[in-house]
């Protein structure tokens, strides 16, 4: 005897103008999937015990306690198919959409019986029109029927089912502010030749971008630059040895001669000049350049004769 396990959520929600306990009426769904349940009951019950009841041939019960009194609930059933997808079927229950946005639910469904859109606890649509300020459209496909909800607001939502026949499949919209995305636009820029060859070889010209231009006119100043910096670098260093060779010491071609005389004392007499008392010297011209030093000739020598004077 085969085993047929199906996994629900109960979720219980309070809601304002009602008086029972409002639910699906019933839910087909595949062996091993899990379903969700909502139950929805009146807000002065939001401090009480909820709790669920499971009756005979699928049937359950949501139920809300009652303090000194009869309980209150409601009953749903749930049908679990062992080797086929039910009649209606849905990939998720969990709806995510943007405030002023639009969603698309995709049921699957077999058979032609009768379709509805419903929002728990409010109306039904049976073909397009509007629920809570948004716009509803329907479109049955083959063996999918595809709901859509434009225009969102925080009023849509909550929960909704649809339904075909007596079968009915709850989903949960839940809506969120759309992120803010920042776009940075980029420009690829490429660089050529004046021309470019084809595929078949025939050159054709090749436009010249702003930003190449700029690089050039840069390019040019930096050459210009360069080039004057040289330019002034060579007249200085000219003007540097200029300078240098005008402020040099040089010797001149010409001798000087001096007499050189010695005072006698008061006790020397005037005498004829003695071999000893003679100084000899020579006088030669002196060159920086390497082409004028050569050695002393003999007619270069100049002797002369110092003598005491009284």
């Amino acid at each position: 005897m085969m085993t047929i396990i199906a996994t629900f959520v109960l979720i219980c929600a309070g809601i304002t103008g009602i008086h029972s306990v409002i639910t699906v009426s019933h839910v087909a769904m595949e062996a091993g999937r899990t379903v969700l349940i909502p139950c929805h009951y009146e807000a002065d019950y939001r401090d009480h015990v909820k709790y669920l009841c499971r009756g005979d041939s699928g049937d359950y019960w949501c139920i809300i306690e009652i303090n000194h009194g009869v309980d209150i609930g409601n009953k749903f059933k749930l049908t679990v198919t062992a080797e086929a997808e039910p009649k209606l079927s849905v990939d998720s229950q969990w709806i995510s959409g943007y405030y002023n946005g639009q969603v698309t639910v995709d049921f699957k469904c077999e058979g032609s019986g009768r379709k509805q859109w419903c929002r728990v606890g409010g109306t039904c649509l049976s073909g397009n029109g509007i629920m809570k300020g948004a716009q509803v459209s329907m479109e049955n496909n083959d063996k999918r029927f595809s709901v859509t909800m434009s225009g969102l607001n925080a009023e849509n939502i909550g929960w909704y089912w649809f339904s075909l026949d007596d079968l009915q499949m709850p989903v949960f919209l839940q809506l969120t502010e759309r992120p803010t995305t920042t776009t940075i636009a980029t420009t690829t820029t490429e660089s050529t030749t004046a021309f470019e060859s084809q595929t078949l070889g025939t050159p054709r010209p090749v436009c010249v971008t702003s930003s190449l231009k700029s690089a050039l006119i840069a390019l040019g100043l930096l050459v210009v630059i360069v080039i004057v910096s040289l330019f002034a670098w060579f007249t200085l260093k000219i003007n540097l040895k200029k300078t240098e060779a005008e402020s040099s010491p040089e010797c001149s071609d010409n001798p000087v001669y001096s007499n050189v005389t010695k005072t006698p004392t008061s006790n020397q007499n005037y005498c004829s000049p003695k071999d000893n008392d003679v100084l000899y010297s020579s006088v030669t011209f002196i060159n920086n350049q390497a082409s004028k030093k050569a050695a002393i000739q003999e007619e270069d020598v100049v002797y002369s004769i110092l003598g005491h004077q009284q």
